[in-house]
């Protein structure tokens, strides 16, 4: 059984999740020990409680790149920022 191989088909654009996730790299790469990136408290989880959807993202991606971050809560402002710590 051998595999077909296609010739002449055009590469599919990125979505938009796809697009994000390639500006939270590149935010990472960016980033020193001591920078840090602010997001809204944007969506509400089964408690109640607010979180950020972009954010959740974002410790995601670092997390599987070994990025240690540390967050802060200002409900005053209902935003939530991410330190990089090493």
């Amino acid at each position: 059984m051998g595999l077909k191989i296609d010739k002449g088909i055009p590469v599919p654009t990125m979505l938009p999740h796809q697009r994000r996730t390639v500006e939270i790299h590149a935010a990472l790469n960016a980033m020193e020990v001591g920078d840090s990136v602010e997001f809204c408290l944007d969506t509400a989880n089964k408690k109640g409680q607010m979180y950020s959807q972009e954010g959740s993202r974002f410790v995601a991606v670092a997390r599987r790149r070994g990025i240690k971050l540390i967050s802060r809560r200002n409900s005053e402002a209902n935003t939530v920022r991410y330190w990089r710590v090493e």
